[in-house]
């Protein structure tokens, strides 16, 4: 059935962007934003005051590796069956989206249900970018490629530059939060990121582990007798800022730079790593003409900022800092399906 746009316009959408260790909900109503709410405990729930009202679609954002996750979709039986299925692969984060997605069918089950994917964004990667060196029966049997993440939030920054008229041929996204990748675009389009089959890879962030090299992850496995989603959640929530030095908190770590050995080290890895994925990836455009910040530590962080851009010369030339709107992006893309 064909819905013509002034309907369109006036659906009532809820987004559900469930993180590792917290929860967004927006409300929509004619493309406005009605009200949001930011849940920082992993196992918070939304106030009963918020579901009251009636939607006309609960959009969610979806983490989730593999080929069926590449595209945003109708939550069906057949996507809730590949999601119970993929959960040997990112346990922690497709729990807590079932429990999630699980939540509302009980409490809204005739409202339409779609899935927004966070790796739709990067399924324009090329080949050479997109495989691992494995055995391409495996690749192909486990569905194992590098899916990339974070494509939301990327989609909207690509949009909000076209809405500006500022979209560039040669440009590199730092989207750095708790979170973090860096992402390539080249006229608008994924050619290369940070983040792999899963969000672990990439950057040390906050909590996750980000590169490492896989004999060490098979010893480490090994020597903490900790396999499956014991060992994802080591890498996920032990590691990154908070492994090294103690605090998962960007803000804390440049307050205790000057006077704690572990902080100022972890800073100096972060931006390392960063500027290497710029060279890399300036490489891979042939050439830069924009570099965009964004995320919590992206925009907020001056001082990281002026870090990753001391080392760049002519790269760092021209800068934006650009917010996302996860929210709003998912507004915009549920309305397609």
């Amino acid at each position: 059935m064909e819905v013509d746009s002034l309907e369109l316009k006036n659906m009532k959408i809820l987004t559900v962007n469930v993180g590792s260790e917290s929860k967004k909900y927006s409300s929509f109503e004619n493309d406005m934003g009605i009200w949001s709410v930011h849940i920082d405990k992993k196992d918070g729930q939304l106030g009963e005051d918020k579901l009251t009202g009636q939607f006309d679609v609960i959009a969610f954002r979806v983490v989730a590796p593999g080929n069926f996750f590449r595209e945003h979709k109708i939550i069906d039986e057949e996507f809730l069956e590949k999601l119970e299925l993929a959960k040997i692969k990112a346990p922690l984060h497709i729990e807590r989206l079932l429990s999630e997605i699980k939540f509302f069918r009980t409490k809204f089950p005739n409202v339409k249900m779609v899935a927004i994917s966070d790796s739709a964004f990067h399924s324009t990667l090329p080949d050479y970018a997109r495989l691992y060196s494995l055995p391409i029966e495996d690749t192909k049997e486990f569905d194992i490629e590098h899916f990339g993440y974070h494509g939301i939030s990327i989609s909207s920054i690509v949009e909000i530059l076209k809405s500006r008229g500022l979209l560039q041929e040669k440009i590199i996204v730092c989207h750095l939060g708790g979170g973090s990748s860096i992402t390539a675009l080249k006229d608008g389009e994924s050619i290369d990121t940070s983040m792999g089959f899963t969000p672990l890879s990439g950057l040390t962030m906050a909590t996750r582990v980000g590169e490492i090299d896989p004999g060490a992850l098979v010893y480490l496995s090994e020597a903490k007798n900790l396999q499956g989603e014991k060992f994802e959640e080591y890498l996920a929530n032990q590691c990154g800022f908070l492994g090294f030095a103690g605090t998962p908190s960007m803000k804390q770590l440049l307050a205790q730079e000057a006077t704690d050995g572990r902080s100022a080290l972890v800073i100096k890895m972060f931006v390392y790593q960063i500027q290497k994925y710029i060279g890399a990836y300036a490489v891979a455009l042939g050439g830069l003409d924009l570099l965009i910040f964004s995320g919590g530590i992206g925009e907020v962080s001056e001082p990281i900022r002026s870090k990753i851009l001391e080392g760049l010369g002519a790269l760092g030339r021209n800068v934006l800092i650009v917010p996302t709107n996860e929210a709003a992006e998912m507004v915009r893309l549920a309305k397609d399906l």
